[in-house]
């Protein structure tokens, strides 16, 4: 049976590095695959590597169908998986983790909270919820919901993590900042890249041109004439 592939699920998964990968496939080949494919409409949300081994080598394998009601609680449900498993290095915890947190406040519009009335005692924050499922602290959630969102928009930072640096040092490299500061004032960011000196002459060109146009179309006959002699005279070198 063919399976289909998301990239988007599939990048919620920590990939294996060459020696993992190679070892996960001689246990398959030695035992077979012990382990269920899971899928939501046929599509894989867990199980890609074994997936990819038992294609390569035309081996059987079991299929666990699950349920959801659209692509978050599929993807919730996949990084509430991985955080389940012993094997997570810590940043690939924290990210998981802040997925969930982001998820689920995006789901109760952006209150990062059930959706209880907060003047009832059995009201519980995303961050209390989650931070007692997965055994840390509300303020660890929190933060990973932060390294979540910056790594969202800059995948950079992870594997600048990866390579030695720390968190904090890793969003602050390749974040863009949110202020900057002008003559002492601060003001917002451009975000927008800089532009070359050629691509300023042709917008400022492209603006006169604009303008050009725009007075010939609202100029009378006799001042469009009187602009069409005095174009002549130029060209001849005999306007004063």
């Amino acid at each position: 049976m063919t399976l289909n592939i998301d990239q988007e699920y599939k990048e919620l998964i920590p990939p294996l590095s060459a020696e993992e990968f190679a070892q996960l496939e001689s246990n398959i080949l030695r035992d077979g695959c012990l382990h269920p494919i899971v899928t939501w409409n046929e599509t894989i949300i867990d199980g890609h590597n074994r997936y990819a081994i038992c294609k390569k080598h035309d081996l059987p394998f079991k299929i666990i169908t699950m349920e959801f009601s659209d692509r978050d609680s599929a993807m919730d449900w996949m990084d509430a998986n991985q955080l389940g498993r012993r094997n997570l290095s810590p940043v690939d915890f924290k990210l998981a983790l802040g997925r969930r947190y982001n998820r689920t406040k995006k789901a109760n519009g952006e209150r990062g909270a059930e959706k209880l009335d907060q003047n009832e005692p059995a009201f519980t924050s995303t961050a209390a919820k989650l931070a007692t499922q997965h055994g840390v602290s509300e303020a660890t959630v929190k933060r990973a919901g932060k390294l979540a969102e910056a790594v969202e928009a800059h995948p950079e930072i992870k594997e600048a993590i990866a390579s030695g640096k720390s968190i904090k040092e890793a969003i602050k490299e390749h974040k863009e900042p949110e202020t900057t500061v002008v003559n002492g004032v601060k003001e917002k960011a451009n975000k927008q890249p800089k532009k070359t000196l050629e691509e300023q002459v042709k917008e400022e060109q492209n603006q006169a041109l604009g303008k050009l146009k725009s007075a010939w179309m609202t100029a009378s006959s006799n001042t469009r004439k009187e602009f069409l002699e005095w174009v002549e005279k130029t060209k001849k070198g005999t306007h004063a």
